[in-house]
């Protein structure tokens, strides 16, 4: 096994946040938090799923529960490290379940700069309470009413498994209809399904469902269900002895040949060489250290007047 769970301890609150510098961190997943990253300072780069990217000073990205990742850089550099908490009582956890949360600022839209902004705010208001020593003089909102700020804020603007709405506006119905689309494959990715199966399933004809999902951000029936294939192979890819043949029939693919090419289509490698380079790397010490309470409360007000000017400039 190359990659092992850490889970979060959030001693029953909401969430949990810290300030890292990081050299090295070992590769690991949380199946009880959605992590937000931000550098703040400095540069690192970082592998999560099929991402593999270099994150600066500003940048954000986030990672769903479960999601297998590392952080690893070779220059000095701050990382303020967010985790929502999914199993407490404000998050909607069935809904959490069906989200690919992609909140990244290399990869964001125009339409999405406003939320990204307000996910900043958030995390450094957050991270200025979490940090202070003596509580802050003016009114803030208690943690449960802010995470779930942030958590809606995530689900609304960068839910990356979402329909592509037409510009008239949000339609409940085709949103519920591929949310349960989703959760189905979910649930029995690793079973054979068609695209007659699931059109049935939602009693609308087979050419209307194959135009409808072509409005997913999958652009396609075939696209998503292999992501979501590749996916969970990923994980058991990482976290078990399992062969790649075996890994490839457990997850549905019908041929080990097929699950080859999903898999280098989404992670830009073989599954072999995506084992290999977990294996490399986790033969490397970690090397992360965590902040005092009181340098972190310094380090994230100096950065906020950058950061109020970087704001100012974007109005």
């Amino acid at each position: 096994m190359l990659v092992k769970e850490n889970p979060i301890d959030f001693a029953g609150d909401p969430l949990c946040v810290r300030l890292q510098k990081i050299v090295r961190q070992e590769a690991h997943y949380h199946d009880n938090a959605i992590e937000i990253l931000f550098c703040v300072k400095g540069s690192v780069s970082l592998r999560s799923s099929h991402r593999h990217v270099a994150l600066r000073a500003g940048d954000v990205f986030s990672m769903d529960p479960g999601d297998i990742h590392c952080v690893y850089a070779d220059t000095d550099n701050l990382v303020l490290l967010l985790h929502l908490n999914i199993d407490h009582h404000f998050c909607p956890k069935d809904l959490i379940s069906t989200c690919f949360l992609a909140c990244e600022t290399q990869y964001m839209n125009s339409l999405q700069t406003g939320a990204m902004y307000r996910v900043k705010d958030l995390m450094l208001s957050l991270a200025l309470r979490a940090f202070a020593s003596e509580p802050p003089s003016i009114e803030m909102p208690d943690l449960s009413h802010a995470a779930r700020e942030l958590l809606n804020t995530l689900i609304r603007h960068f839910d990356w498994l979402s329909f592509i709405w037409d510009p008239i506006g949000e339609n409940t119905l085709l949103k519920e209809r591929f949310r349960r689309t989703i959760q189905y494959c979910l649930s029995n990715y690793m079973e054979k399904i068609t695209l007659s199966m699931l059109a049935e399933r939602e009693h609308i004809n087979k050419n209307y469902f194959s135009v409808f999902l072509k409005h997913t951000s999958f652009n396609g029936f075939n696209s998503m269900l292999n992501f979501i294939r590749c996916d969970a192979a990923e994980r058991m890819l990482l976290t078990t002895e399992e062969s790649v043949v075996k890994i490839s029939n457990t997850c549905g693919f019908s041929d080990p040949k097929y699950f080859f090419k999903h898999f280098k289509d989404w992670w830009g490698m073989t599954p072999a060489k995506l084992k290999g380079w977990y294996r490399d790397y986790q033969k490397q010490p970690a090397e992360v250290t965590i902040l005092s309470v009181s340098d972190s409360y310094l380090a994230i007000k100096d950065y906020l007047c950058q950061y109020q000017i970087e704001r100012a400039f974007s109005i």
